[in-house]
């Protein structure tokens, strides 16, 4: 079967493209089937666009959502850090009289 396929390709000197497990190829089908064909072709490629244009969208909004929940949640502690910094720099400028500097053991008692 296959030779017979090779020998009529050589023969016209094109590409048939065989669609369907019985040999047939597209050359047999009629204008409008051939339309057909194309135009589901191409509306299915514009839902798989629009569809993956939906699934982005969504995916980012998501992505925002979290974003702007774990902002909020973590704005007590945004203010503490934000506090300490300035109370050690208010420290820092008024002049601290304190020392950390120094040395340190630790001694294990051992049996």
């Amino acid at each position: 079967m296959l030779g017979d396929i090779t020998s009529k390709v050589m023969k016209k000197k094109s590409v048939e493209f065989i669609l369907l497990s019985n040999g047939q190829s597209t050359s047999g089908w009629s204008f409008l089937a051939k339309l057909l064909t194309a135009l589901l072709g191409v509306v299915g490629l514009v839902l798989a666009f629009m569809f993956s244009v939906v699934l982005l969208a969504v995916v980012g909004v998501a992505v925002l959502v979290l974003f702007i929940y774990f902002w909020w949640k973590t704005r007590h502690l945004r203010q503490q850090i934000k506090d300490f910094q300035e109370n050690q720099e208010q420290e820092f400028q008024h002049g601290n009289d304190r020392v950390y500097e120094g040395e340190s053991r630790r001694e294990d008692e051992r049996i």
